[in-house]
């Protein structure tokens, strides 16, 4: 959330920046910022989180009918999405790409997990030992 919110509009608004410069129009960081907010103020994701916590703030709730279809939805999101997402790599050429892939896969699945390790271990300890089975 605090990626979507924070994080991304800025980082955006400096790339945004950085190519307007350097394609010789430069702009404000003050005029890109406030494009790249508006821009993600239609993001259909942002729109969403803001509905559905503004809806849960006042705490309203769906209709059973249409709670119900929502979480059928809900339950099937992830399955669909890897669905589509393995549809949109079957044409994908990995040829001249396995070095920047094997770069990739190697941050995830090695990098990041050893990371989030020392994390664990060394800078934030944790001393229960069900969160440290989790971990």
């Amino acid at each position: 959330m605090v990626e979507n919110l924070f994080k991304l509009p800025v980082l955006m608004a400096l790339a945004d920046r950085d190519a307007a410069v350097a394609s010789g129009s430069p702009r404000s960081l003050g005029a890109v910022l406030r494009a790249t907010v508006m821009g993600l103020a239609r993001t259909p994701m942002l729109v969403g989180i803001v509905l559905g916590f503004a809806c849960s703030v006042l705490e309203w709730h769906l209709p059973s009918a249409l709670a119900k279809t929502v979480s059928l939805f809900a339950h099937a999101s992830t399955a669909i999405a890897l669905f589509v997402i393995g549809g949109a790599l079957v044409g994908l050429r990995l040829q001249g790409k396995r070095t920047v892939v094997a770069k990739i896969v190697l941050g995830k699945l090695v990098l990041h997990p050893l990371r989030v390790l020392l994390m664990l271990t060394w800078v934030v300890p944790v001393s229960d030992p069900e969160l440290r089975t989790a971990a």
